[in-house]
């Protein structure tokens, strides 16, 4: 869930760098920091763990800026993320307007891909 959870960060939060030869590593390019990355990035965390059946997540970032020397500035964010509760399928019913489908998913319901205790979004990974 982690990786799952970087993969989300804005592409501006991200550090690219360059290896030479496997020993050296550069960085390539710094984007500038705004605040704004951090909100786009809690977005997409928030969608993700909504898509996972997590509907009310909490998102809390901090970020320092550290001043290396005058030409030169770090910046580290911090995400706290607590997801909640994960949303399952407690109980599923059939409410058909027309009888006969109503009494033909009545009489499926033992082949249906719903299942109790599965989770809200893909029930074998649970």
């Amino acid at each position: 869930m982690i990786a799952k959870l970087q993969n989300q960060l804005d592409d501006s939060l991200k550090v690219r760098t360059i290896s030479y030869a496997g020993v050296y590593k550069r960085v390539f390019r710094p984007p500038s920091f705004d605040t704004i990355n951090i909100v786009r990035s809690r977005g997409f965390m928030t969608s993700l763990l909504n898509y996972q059946g997590f509907f009310y997540p909490t998102i809390k970032d901090t970020f320092l800026i550290d001043t290396v020397s005058a030409t030169q500035r770090r910046v580290t964010v911090n995400f706290k993320v607590a997801p909640g509760k994960q949303t399952r399928l407690d109980s599923i019913g059939y409410d058909l307007t027309t009888p006969e489908l109503q009494s033909l998913a009545l009489k499926n319901k033992s082949e249906s891909l719903l299942k109790r205790k599965w989770c809200f979004f893909k029930p074998r990974y649970c």
